[in-house]
């Protein structure tokens, strides 16, 4: 996996503050306690936990919930 520049504590704070540049697609908040959990936002603003691992050489990326499904 490549190295994951934006690694923090996913606090609510700063998942509710996070947002997409606009010129990406999708962006990730990658934590800094469980290496493996991101929140991916997207233009639009929706924000979806993410599992990222790898299997047999190719990236498996898992969609855990959404907010504010999974903060509820």
């Amino acid at each position: 996996m490549k190295q994951q520049l934006n690694r923090v504590r996913l606090t609510a704070g700063r998942v509710t503050d996070f947002v997409c540049p606009a010129d990406k697609v999708q962006a990730f908040l990658w934590d800094t306690d469980t290496p493996t959990l991101a929140l991916r936002v997207t233009p639009t603003g929706r924000k979806t936990y993410v599992f990222e691992s790898r299997l047999n050489g190719s990236t498996l990326r898992v969609s855990i919930g959404t907010m504010p499904t999974m903060a509820s």
